[in-house]
């Protein structure tokens, strides 16, 4: 089984607790991760990890995931540039999380 998001619980600064397809409750921790993306100079994952920014967690339901609305500029078919979500493989996250 590919594991998904079913919902968000509980969001608060940099930890994500989520239920899961697989019948858990997994919190995700971006502090180690923030931690090593600052040394790198990531625009986007900069972003990410201002908390008004990272706080705008939102459930992606048809694709089961979580995403940050609006952060990635991304060239259209028209060449002009639009935002878009921010997201991040569900088994990316999944391997991130721990059991609750």
């Amino acid at each position: 089984m590919i594991p998904r998001i079913k919902e968000i619980l509980h969001v608060e600064l940099y930890k994500i607790v989520c239920a899961w397809n697989t019948n858990e409750i997994r919190a995700i921790d971006f502090i180690k991760w923030k931690s090593e993306k600052e040394s790198q100079s990531l625009s986007t994952l900069t972003k990410l990890f201002q908390p008004e920014i990272f706080m705008t967690a939102k459930l992606d339901v048809e694709q089961q995931n979580i995403i940050w609305p609006n952060l990635v500029p991304m060239k259209n078919l028209n060449g002009e540039v639009e935002m878009v979500a921010l997201d991040f493989s569900p088994e990316v996250l999944y391997n991130m999380s721990i059991k609750i």
